[in-house]
């Protein structure tokens, strides 16, 4: 038997970096929000909860021990975001139950990319539920997210897919240009 996420083919790769590229979009809202709301550090544990991934993924260590501890953090900073009276709660509370996903890969070995990816259409579902301006050229939130998943999908899901360390940079990095989008909204939708 292998420990759950490690020995798993290529397919199973894909998702999890998969998994790991939709989070990456998302999270970016939970800094601003816990700026506001509550205490910076709030963010930290879903920051480093990513970035952990990464890491993994990169091929600079094994993160399963930091990745299970973080279950219960991420809880907690969920009990954080709900009760906040602001409207943008329910969308940063859904980015970081995209987070929570990722411990799937160590929990049960599989990437959990359904849950993730699933999450993070809620974040998209809130921002245009409560008019926040799409990124350009987009009608909505949703088709954003959705054609981000299907490009990221069609990327690492295909035969041949380019699952070296050195991929999964491009793919971080490609990501983390796009989390922007949302960041910046969700400080304007803060500011408004």
């Amino acid at each position: 038997m292998t420990e759950a996420g490690v020995g798993v083919g290529p397919e199973r790769r894909g998702e999890r970096r998969l998994a790991l590229a939709v989070a990456t979009r998302v999270s970016s809202v939970v800094s601003p929000f816990c700026e506001k709301f509550a205490a910076q550090e709030e963010s930290f544990t879903v920051t480093q909860m990513v970035e952990s991934g990464w890491r993994e993924e990169s091929g600079t260590g094994d993160e399963r021990e930091f990745q299970l501890e973080s279950v219960p953090l991420l809880a907690a900073v969920r009990r954080k975001v709900s009760p906040v009276a602001h409207a943008s709660a329910p969308a940063v509370d859904a980015a970081v139950r995209a987070v929570e996903g990722l411990a799937s890969w160590h929990r049960s070995g599989e990437a959990g990319v359904a849950d993730v990816m699933a999450a993070a259409i809620d974040v998209a579902l809130e921002f245009d539920r409560h008019g926040v301006e799409a990124p350009d050229e987009w009608a909505s939130w949703v088709a954003f997210e959705c054609a981000g998943q299907s490009e990221f999908a069609a990327r690492l899901l295909a035969a041949g897919a380019d699952l070296s360390a050195a991929g999964s940079y491009d793919v971080r990095f490609s990501a983390g240009e796009s989390s922007m989008e949302y960041r910046n909204a969700l400080k304007r939708w803060l500011r408004a």
